[in-house]
């Protein structure tokens, strides 16, 4: 029998009216044409190591390929999933707002794709990445706004998890604010300056997009009735609130702090590993069912999140001891897998998962198929050649003049493989299984 709390938010009608799943094709392309050109961006990228490109500038493209990846691909298809679940809760009876605001949003993503190559933070790339900024407050207002005005929604985990998500959206814009007055005072490349750095990345990769995730995760739960442990489940959100906040301190380690600092990070560590452990018994409670109602292709995507997920703890929670913490911020490489274990490995399969269960993606395609093996294949052998390169180099010498050649195309299998997820086989007549966006 179904939880009656959970029951509320079912979706009567599980096909969207037609206005609003054409809106939602083209947020679903438009995220897959970003994250092509940023997966190309990044194969460039590691091209130019071993043949120079002349007039590439790699620190200008590097900002190019990160603003892409970040507010072209993931946040697009957030913004898709967030409007989601609010409108399978309750229709939106001012859909247009929401659509004058995306497409605003993605002038600014084409304007950055132009002039961080270009010209790196200058004027035009500030412009843009700016306009951003303010275009997604409003949509963080609207969405606070209509949510507001649902009381069904008061109860929705969901939607709790979302309104954080884009509560810490709106705090990581701190840290781009503070670049300016801290290069102005002459700290260009300094501790603060890679700290206002961090403090960004900080906020969106555990908050922002951490909480992102599970709130889409959470609304799959909540349309389909799913039951969990609605006391469990709201002490894991306030744990991972807390610990969002508090292990801020470990972005700052590196920078050898006061002993408070330290105290801090130790303190959000252990609040981190509890609310990671009432999360894995929340999806061990559920695990059976969502793999009941997700098929295939969904469920091993979901499963690559999942294990990216424990390893993102598991070197968080590492960070807060300082030797750990002064060897990753010394090898730049170790940062650069973590950021794409958590940007590729938990939160791009997460939200390909998210697109092939709702019907964006033709799962039955084998064109998929072979674009998420790319994927997949190309994002593993990057992370190990990336992660244990000082080791190759110790133990394999001859390694070190095949390595980047190696990385190349390995990377060049990610935008390979993306391009086969966004051009792919047709859905046959008759089949509401196979929804296709090109």
């Amino acid at each position: 029998m179904k939880n009656k709390s959970n029951s509320k938010f079912i979706t009567q009608n599980s096909t969207l009216e037609k206005e609003f799943k054409d809106f939602f094709l083209h947020y679903a392309k438009t995220a897959f044409i970003f994250f092509f050109i940023s997966g190309l961006l990044g194969a460039i990228l590691r091209l130019t190591f071993f043949q120079p490109i002349p007039g590439l500038n790699y620190k200008f493209t590097l900002h190019g390929h990160s603003h892409v990846i970040f507010l072209g691909w993931i946040f697009n298809v957030l913004f898709l999933g967030f409007n989601y679940v609010l409108n399978q809760n309750h229709p939106i009876s001012n859909w247009k707002k929401y659509n004058i605001v995306f497409w605003l949003l993605q002038l600014t993503v084409v304007g950055m794709l132009i002039f961080f190559p270009i010209q790196g933070y200058a004027l035009w790339s500030i412009i843009f990445s700016t306009a951003n900024i303010f275009i997604s407050y409003s949509y963080v207002f609207f969405y606070f706004r209509d949510v507001r005005k649902m009381t069904i929604l008061k109860d929705s985990l969901s939607i709790g998890l979302i309104k954080w998500a884009l509560i810490f959206l709106a705090i990581s814009t701190i840290g781009p604010f503070s670049l300016g007055p801290v290069i102005a005072m002459g700290y260009a490349e300094s501790d603060w300056y890679y700290l206002a750095i961090y403090f960004y990345l900080h906020f969106q990769y555990n908050g922002l997009f951490t909480f992102g995730v599970l709130g889409l995760l959470f609304g799959i739960l909540e349309k389909n009735g799913i039951i969990y442990d609605r006391k469990k489940a709201r002490r894991f959100l306030t744990l991972m609130i807390i610990s969002c906040f508090l292990s801020l301190a470990l972005s700052a380690l590196w920078t050898h702090p006061p002993d408070y600092i330290y105290i801090i990070g130790v303190i959000s560590v252990i609040i981190q590993l509890i609310a990671f452990y009432d999360g894995i018994s929340l999806y061990r409670s559920f695990r059976q069912q969502l793999f009941t109602l997700a098929k295939g292709k969904v469920v091993w995507l979901i499963k690559l999140s999942l294990l990216a997920f424990v390893i993102k703890i598991l070197l968080q929670s590492l960070s807060a001891i300082p030797e750990v913490a002064d060897m990753a911020f010394q090898n730049r490489n170790f940062i650069i897998a973590y950021l794409h274990l958590i940007f590729l490995g938990f939160i791009s399969f997460f939200l390909i998962a998210w697109l092939i269960h709702h019907h964006f993606i033709n799962q039955y395609s084998r064109a998929v198929g072979l674009g998420l093996i790319l994927l997949v294949t190309g994002f593993t052998i990057s992370e190990l050649l990336i992660g244990f390169q000082p080791y190759l180099f110790k133990l394999f010498p001859a390694v070190a003049s095949y390595y980047y050649p190696m990385l190349f195309w390995c990377s060049l299998l990610m935008p390979v493989g993306i391009l086969f997820l966004l051009v792919n086989n047709r859905h046959r007549p008759g089949s509401e299984k196979e929804v296709h966006f090109i």
